[in-house]
């Protein structure tokens, strides 16, 4: 008889790879010549790009006429000399958006449009110019236009193969006029804004000022990260082959045994300089963004310490979120939420506040290293756990920080709990006795938080504090800032966010990311006008 098999030891270091192979772009198909339906011929191809090429610097000097143009219309106090200002930078920019978006690579375009990203922006950047109409109602609603047009085209970085020096360009004298425009909105500089307010239940209602504030500084902190991202393209590098990195798309990705590693991770590795000189581009991986072999054991504390700890972990888990989050909800959506808890409902909640925070301090201890700083970089969830900080310090300033702040503060540990899952690896889950129904359950919580959050504060009647941070004098005019309108537009994005995390919890694989990117890039020739050019070739039937 053959003896038993000998149990093999589970790897301990993973490498992250991509859940599917990446794709094949083809960088020649501009959209000019899709929407005309002849997207296979060369010549119209060629020209197209050539248009946009060749007029790069045409294309710049433009840009910042505009640009300027904008800056004096939010600031000049002249009627006339502002509707000349506004309907002038809408008809200068008009060419330019129409050959900019000519060029746009068709591939590359419905990559970024399946991005949550580009949705999330496109949606801050239709919001903000919708209040920015109704503030202004006069001649500046020509340069709002041409102001969310420009931005839809920068959220299309990616497919901007041919114009993206131009886009990174503009991107600096545009920033500066976004910056002073933005910063006239916070001071109330800008002349004849009309009063225009959102009611949001019954007896409150928020400046669309502010929402619009809130709509462009998030698009500005975007943008920053990516015009950053991008300097090299500012002072190109002469080499001849040149990289450039996706800025909006960003594959889906997860960890794996390091020993295993399948056929197309190997293929799509690296760029040839052959590939550099075609048409056709197979996006890779970063090798300067993608970290080497991650060890499971290189964490806060080893997990020989903790080894007893599965056995009672998950209920403290289950305790920590039956405690904390169920009573919360029941009190929200109660009559009486104006009450103060009571002495056993303040017991409850304070025993699911401290168990989700041991059961959330079990796993940062046990998350590798590598992965734990770099979800500390994370530009998403840095911005989720902002707007959830937020969210949290408002909630506790408009319940006067009495014991309601108990129930306030948990959902906070539970929404970074869901973005710490990321910096584990399978191993780890399965040593900590990790379950991923349980997952769902805390996600479908905090998705209803959001939405209880409203009905509590502004329909429920629960006698809240609308504190007034400031209020002054600028200009002749009177600014405050009031907590319900910075509440509100916060509550909304982490609703956003919850529903998110969601779907991709239920519809991506067990190990993949939900927030943690790893960027892809293609190789180019450094003379992107003529080389690729030359390259263009009519696509296999």
């Amino acid at each position: 008889m053959s003896a038993p098999p000998v149990p093999q030891q589970e790897a301990t270091e993973y490498v992250v790879t991509t859940v599917e192979p990446l794709p094949i772009v083809d960088i020649s198909v501009t959209l000019g010549a899709w929407l005309l339906r002849r997207p296979d011929e060369v010549r119209l191809n060629k020209r197209i790009i050539a248009i946009t090429t060749n007029h790069i610097t045409v294309m710049q000097v433009i840009t910042a006429i505009a640009s300027a143009f904008s800056a004096a219309t939010q600031l000049d106090y002249n009627a006339t000399a502002v509707g000349v200002y506004s309907i002038g930078s809408l008809v200068i920019m008009i060419p330019v958006l129409i050959v900019v978006s000519a060029s746009l690579s068709v591939d590359l375009l419905f990559l970024t449009i399946q991005t949550f990203e580009f949705w999330f922006l496109t949606f801050l950047n239709i919001v903000g110019y919708v209040c920015s109409v109704m503030m202004f109602a006069d001649d500046r609603m020509l340069m709002s236009t041409m102001s969310v047009f420009y931005l839809s085209l920068a959220l299309l970085i990616d497919a901007n193969v041919y114009s993206r020096q131009w886009l990174v360009w503009s991107f600096v004298p545009a920033s500066a006029t976004f910056g002073a425009g933005l910063t006239a909105l916070i001071l109330h500089y800008v002349p004849r804004l009309a009063p225009a307010k959102i009611r949001i239940g019954p007896r409150t209602t928020m400046d669309a000022l502010d929402l619009a504030i809130h709509c462009f500084m998030t698009i500005s902190m975007f943008f920053v990260v990516k015009l950053y991202r991008s300097r090299q393209l500012i002072f190109p590098i002469r080499s001849p082959i040149q990289t450039i990195q996706c800025e909006t798309y960003y594959p889906s990705c997860h960890l794996v045994p390091s020993g295993v590693v399948t056929s197309f991770h190997i293929q799509q590795s690296t760029n040839s300089k052959r590939d550099a000189t075609m048409a056709l581009k197979r996006l890779a991986m970063n090798k300067k963004d993608q970290p080497g072999p991650i060890d499971t054991n290189n964490t806060l504390v080893p997990f020989k310490r903790l080894s007893r700890i599965q056995w009672w972990l998950n209920p403290i888990g289950f305790t920590g979120l039956l405690c904390s989050v169920l009573p919360f909800h029941l009190y929200m959506g109660s009559v009486n939420a104006a009450k103060t808890p009571s002495t056993a409902e303040a017991l409850v909640a304070t025993i699911g506040l401290l168990a989700t925070l041991i059961f959330f301090t079990i796993y940062v201890i046990q998350a590798p290293l590598v992965l734990l700083r770099r979800l500390f970089r994370c530009l998403d969830a840095l911005f989720v756990s902002f707007q959830f900080l937020l969210v949290t310090v408002g909630v506790c300033d408009a319940v006067l920080w009495d014991r309601r702040v108990l129930f306030v503060l948990t959902p906070f540990l539970w929404c970074s709990w869901i973005m710490i899952l990321d910096a584990l690896t399978p191993l780890t889950k399965r040593r900590l006795g990790y379950q991923r129904w349980f997952t769902w359950i805390v996600l479908l919580a905090l998705l209803a938080y959001p939405v209880l959050l409203v009905y509590w504060i502004f329909y429920s009647d629960a006698k809240l504090q609308n504190r007034i941070f400031f209020r002054t004098v600028l200009f002749g005019t009177t600014v405050q800032m009031e907590a319900y309108s910075l509440l509100v537009s916060r509550v909304w994005t982490v609703w956003i966010w919850m529903g998110r995390f969601l779907w991709r919890e239920l519809f991506r694989p067990a190990n993949a990311f939900k927030l943690l990117k790893y960027r892809v890039e293609y190789a180019v020739a450094a003379r992107i006008r003529s080389r690729v050019i030359r390259s263009v070739r009519p696509r296999e039937q």
